[in-house]
């Protein structure tokens, strides 16, 4: 299934986004990995692509991705490796 069909078949059924056991998959390829960062860079900051699900995205559940959820996204990956909180 491609990253538009994923999309179209969320907003549709109107279920949550989130594929366990943690946000910050925005890519939904099934892990966090660097190319989640990648995604939300180009996100907040170069295209301004739309993300396929917010909930990936909105790390910290302040209700909007913004740059707090990349760096958290960034400390988790390679800093302190904090673990990312379970979707909701």
């Amino acid at each position: 299934m491609t990253v538009i069909e994923k999309a179209l078949v969320i907003s549709q059924t109107g279920a949550g986004c989130c594929i366990p056991p943690t946000v910050g998959d925005i890519d939904q390829s099934g892990g966090v990995d660097i190319t989640d960062i990648s995604v939300l860079i180009d996100n907040q900051f170069l295209t301004l692509t739309p993300l396929i699900c917010e909930e990936e995205g909105d790390v910290d559940f302040s209700g909007t991705v913004d740059i707090t959820d990349l760096s958290l996204l960034i400390d988790n990956q390679f800093l302190t490796l904090t673990p990312l909180p379970p979707c909701p």
